[in-house]
């Protein structure tokens, strides 16, 4: 193996001289790189060790930007949203109480077309409770006419009863004088026998007589029983010929025809259907937990119902609007609350509050707002009694029942506060906070009870929780 060169072999040597295939010449290359590196970091060490040691500044507190608002007390009327679709309160079905053939139809007995209360809409052929009538009406006149000859009868009767007393008087008193005849021996016993039998045939007539008249108060309650049924059936066929017109118990807007002319109906057979006009109804479905805030009345002591069941509904002090929003078209109608289900919903858990509309059709206005018919899908809003003096709060500034304010020294504190009843905007505040407080808007991550806040009053924000809580915004 060969030896390391020697580099004081080259030392008289130029740089140029060095001969390049001497294999001494690659440890040179090597060499001559030190210097210029050894260079280097001196110059590095020189600028480094001129240049001073920073200062270190102290460290500050950083406020935290924030969105704030004044707690308000506010007139708060609670509401709540409930959907529903609309009904009216009467409807109506035509139902034959006769049979026979329809020789009648109302030229607008026709779907969706308005017939005012009264109006004859169906005739079902008359003709056989016709002749009933005009045969009753002849069996009526026959058993008056009995009921007169029976009449007549009891006075002649009377008549002959008194002539056969006065006739049976004489012959009486001529038995006592033929008696006494006979026991004188003046008069033959065949005689006696005759007048005694013309006795006993008076006494016979007179029995028979009185027998008469004591049958007439029978044959009279008979012939008036006779009379009743007659009179009856004579009703009865009268009622039959006023249930072959068949007419509109109020005024109403027919949904069904299901007869044609000619036709043969049966008794009990649905002719035709129709729905009252007056009124419509809406039942919106309501969660039970709004409703009990909206249903209560404020400064009303808590207490069972009692005896005021039958009328406590009436009572509630309830505003109702019903609104009808499609494809950016809106009306609205108002409302009066009418009652509550009868039931809860047991797969929605609300319970149905029934909204009537007065006057649907005739309120209407073209292009502005149509009648409530049947079938709309419809918004109701509730509202309550007005509860004066009450805070409110946005709902978003709550954080599981604690609530970060802005004290006076502008740093944040975290508060429980118990909440009353819960919007969809804002909450209820019963304790722990009071009027004026600067409740933070802004959700802080993380909230530490202490640190330094700058708060921005969002006055818009502000003006939309007062005008949720009163009343003035929309509901959501």
């Amino acid at each position: 193996m060969d030896s390391a060169p020697d580099p004081s072999a080259f030392s008289d040597l130029n740089p140029g001289e060095i001969p390049l295939n001497n294999p001494r010449y690659p440890l040179l290359k090597k060499l001559l790189i030190i210097p210029p590196v050894v260079a280097g970091f001196a110059i590095l060490f020189l600028i480094v060790s001129g240049k001073k040691e920073p200062e270190r500044a102290q460290a500050g507190e950083t406020a935290k930007l924030v969105r704030t608002l004044p707690i308000p007390k506010v007139d708060y009327v609670p509401r709540v949203l409930g959907y529903g679709t609309a009904q009216p309160e009467k409807t109506w079905e035509a139902v034959a109480e006769v049979s026979g053939k329809i020789v009648e139809i109302h030229p607008n007995l026709r779907r969706g077309e308005i017939l005012r209360e009264g109006t004859l809409i169906l005739r079902i052929d008359p003709t056989d409770y016709e002749l009933a009538i005009a045969q009753e009406n002849a069996n009526l006149a026959d058993a008056s006419a009995e009921l007169a000859n029976l009449q007549v009868q009891e006075e002649n009767a009377r008549r002959l009863l008194q002539i056969e007393k006065e006739s049976l008087k004489v012959s009486e008193r001529q038995l006592e004088r033929e008696t006494t005849l006979l026991e004188q021996g003046a008069i033959p016993e065949t005689q006696f026998d005759q007048t005694e039998k013309t006795v006993l045939s008076q006494r016979n007539q007179v029995q028979s007589l009185e027998n008469t008249l004591n049958l007439v108060p029978t044959q009279r309650e008979k012939i008036n029983a006779q009379i009743q049924v007659i009179e009856a059936r004579l009703k009865q066929a009268q009622r039959d010929v006023e249930q072959s017109e068949i007419r509109t118990p109020f005024d109403c807007r027919i949904s069904n025809n299901e007869v044609e002319m000619g036709e043969a109906v049966t008794m009990g057979q649905v002719l035709a259907r129709g729905d009252g006009i007056d009124v419509s109804e809406v039942v919106a479905q309501v969660p039970i937990e709004k409703m009990r805030a909206v249903a209560s009345i404020p400064g009303r002591p808590t207490k069972p119902i009692g005896p005021e069941v039958f009328d406590a509904m009436e009572r509630l002090p309830l505003q109702i609007l019903v609104r009808l929003k499609s494809n950016g078209f809106s009306a609205e109608w108002p409302a009066r609350f009418a009652r509550v289900s009868d039931a809860i919903d047991p797969q929605t858990r609300t319970v149905g509050v029934v909204a009537a509309v007065d006057d649907p059709y005739m309120s209407a206005t073209p292009g502005v707002r149509p009648p409530l018919i049947k079938g709309m899908y419809c918004e109701v809003e509730i509202r309550g009694a007005t509860r004066p003096g009450t805070l409110v709060i946005p709902r978003s500034a709550v954080h599981d029942s604690t609530l970060y304010l802005a004290n006076s020294e502008n740093r944040l504190e975290r508060r429980e506060v118990e909440i009353q009843t819960t919007q969809a905007d804002f909450c209820v505040v019963v304790s722990g906070a009071g009027e004026g407080e600067m409740v933070v808007l802004t959700d802080l991550i993380p909230a530490i009870d202490g640190m330094l806040l700058e708060p921005t009053e969002d006055a818009k924000a502000l003006q939309t929780l007062i005008d949720q809580a009163t009343g003035k915004g929309p509901v959501r």
